[in-house]
Order: C-alpha cells, then structure tokens, then sequence
C-alpha cells in the first residue's frame, strides 16, 4: 500500500490563477485520509502529523509486516478493513502480484493488496487498478505518441 492520502484544495485567489491545483499530502491517519495509493508492499509512507517531537521533519513509515516476503495479509487486513469501513478509494498504481527479484527470490507486491481490498472487504466499485501489465495502461501511453 505505501500511501494514504489526503486532499488539499488551494484556495488561496492570488496563487490560484486558474490552474486549479490540487495538493496531496501523505497521512499515516487513516482517519485523516481520502484515498489510497498501492504501488509498494513493504510499509506506508507518510507524515505523522501527531508527532509532537518538535523536529520539523514529520515524514516516516509504518511497516506492513513481512508481507513483501511471505504474502501474510495479518498486518495489512487491519490497515484495509479501517479503509473500507471509511470507503477510502484505492489506486492500484503497481497491480503486479509477484516479482522475482534479481537475487532470485519472488517478492509480493501491491496487486494482490488491491484484489484483497475488492474481494475481502467488497470494496469493487471503491478500487481503481491501473498501471502495467493492465492493457488500458499501455493503451493510454500509445494514446500520447
């Protein structure tokens, strides 16, 4: 999953002009969120708004478990089941099930969160896949030539 996001809305007349802009920040809130982003399968990146540390510096990450090495969905059914009870849409932007890395060993990526997120918590019409190996992905890119 590697990111929650929230949206942010530039409102501000004098930068605006026009471009309508739209600002995404990284959240580890769930509750904070309004969407997913699935393009990794090792941990969530974002920033950790409550840290009251006093370093400016708020970005981290939350580990998914050994999820990327054993396909154990433990700590991940958490993180989704908190998504789908706020219906957060998810993007799957890396929709590969598996890959085998150059040391030989086969590594389990962010296409197989996303069919649990459709078929665990029945979150179909909330789930955008998009990316390689999907056609619609290439055909957008032959689409630009």
């Amino acid at each position: 999953m590697d990111f929650l996001h929230s949206l942010q809305g530039n409102s501000d007349d004098e930068n605006d002009n026009n471009n309508n802009e739209i600002e995404f920040e990284p959240t580890l809130n769930i509750d904070k969120a309004d969407f997913i982003v699935a393009h990794g399968s090792g941990v969530i990146r974002g920033i950790d708004n409550d840290n009251n540390s006093g370093n400016n510096d708020n970005s981290c990450s939350k580990s998914m478990g050994n999820f990327i090495n054993d396909g154990n969905f433990d700590s991940i059914d958490q993180i989704l089941q908190q998504c789908a009870n706020r219906k957060l849409p998810m993007i799957c932007a890396n929709p590969d099930f598996i890959v085998k890395y150059h040391d030989g060993t086969t590594k389990n990526m962010p296409g197989q969160i996303a069919q649990r997120y459709i078929h665990k918590f029945h979150m179909k019409e909330q789930t955008i896949i998009f990316g390689k190996p999907n056609k619609s992905h290439f055909d957008a890119c032959i689409k630009e030539i």
